[in-house]
């Protein structure tokens, strides 16, 4: 069974590497990792990594975990203790740092377009029946709930960055939401 240790190095290796998916069973354990690269980490373009292992004793707790990388200057090496798989990814330069999602620029200037931190059910209100966090023409401030994000029965609040008026909602209540997928353009004060 792969010990964290050896996981983070897969996770790092990877990052390293222009892989943008990596499968791997070993023991009843599946491990799979993949790279999207539409996230931006205070204004740099970044490659954001959701990784998933299904075991018999991890399958209810089965979380995407979300990892960030930032391009460095010089390749570093694989440890020589790695498995042969493991010292493959190591080809291209990254660090790792926190995932954090900021809004995005848009395409019209004073628009900014807030994006979908997670993959997971879009709710407008917080419970059925009740009024929307938002609506269109809603001033919004730093730290309001806009939605909840629904993943694996946990409901997750997705909070503004931005104080601005909410100009438009990409979603429709109890639609899937992708990772990075736009919901909402905001009008920035």
């Amino acid at each position: 069974m792969m010990n964290l240790k050896e996981l983070k190095e897969l996770i790092e290796a990877m990052n390293r590497s222009a892989i943008t998916h990596f499968e791997m069973e070993q023991e009843g354990l599946k491990l799979s990792l993949r790279k999207d690269t539409a996230l931006q980490i205070n204004g740099a373009q970044a490659t954001a990594m959701t990784m998933s292992a299904l075991s018999p004793a991890a399958a209810a707790a089965n979380a995407p975990i979300a990892v960030a990388a930032v391009p460095i200057a010089a390749p570093p090496t694989a440890p020589a203790n790695l498995p042969a798989a493991t010292a493959m990814l190591a080809a291209a330069p990254a660090a790792v740092t926190p995932a954090v999602v900021t809004p995005a620029p848009a395409v019209e200037e004073g628009i900014t377009v807030i994006k979908s931190p997670m993959v997971g059910v879009f709710y407008e209100a917080p419970q059925p029946g009740a009024p929307p966090f938002v609506k269109i023409g809603d001033q919004i401030s730093e730290g309001q709930v806009l939605c909840i994000i629904e993943a694996m029965k946990l409901m997750n609040e997705v909070q503004a960055e931005i104080e601005g008026t909410i100009v438009d909602i990409l979603i429709k209540n109890e639609e899937m939401a992708e990772f990075g997928q736009p919901l909402f353009k905001v009008k920035i004060k």
